[in-house]
């Protein structure tokens, strides 16, 4: 018989191109979201509703971390059925990056590009303006 998976927190999440998936929350952000859903138990779904979130472009490989980008949370939820592959666990709530103070933004940015390799920070960076462009020309939904 098979190993019935636990249930986990997951996001549904959109990318600059347009297209959506689905991504469950890396195991250290796992225990604090069940500790903050029995804190808030008629609200939690909006910790992270609009954030920005990181998520791999590529495939992980054995000793390869893929490229990063920041994408945009659609939706946040529980279920057992996800895949493998989670977001990393730095993320922008929707409190902080959609503000007008500009040294907020550039703290958001340090900190969604945290250790990564120098492309993957630029790929982050310019993830990040186009969403700021997004918001503040196109108002996102």
């Amino acid at each position: 018989m098979a190993k019935k998976k636990r249930k986990k927190f997951c996001v549904r999440v959109r990318c600059l191109n347009g297209r959506s998936y689905q991504f469950p929350l890396p195991n250290d952000l796992q225990k604090a979201m069940w500790q903050y859903k029995v804190e808030n138990p008629t609200n939690w779904f909006d910790l992270l509703s609009q954030a920005l979130i990181n998520i791999p472009t590529k495939e992980y490989c054995e000793n390869y971390q893929p490229p990063m980008t920041v994408a945009l949370v659609e939706k946040i939820f529980i279920t057992a059925n996800y895949e493998h592959v989670a977001t990393r666990g730095q993320f922008v709530t929707k409190d902080n990056w959609q503000r007008n103070d500009l040294s907020r933004h550039w703290n958001n940015i340090r900190f969604l590009q945290h250790d990564y390799p120098l492309m993957t920070k630029l790929r982050i960076f310019l993830a990040y303006l186009i969403w700021m462009t997004k918001l503040h020309i196109c108002r996102i939904k």
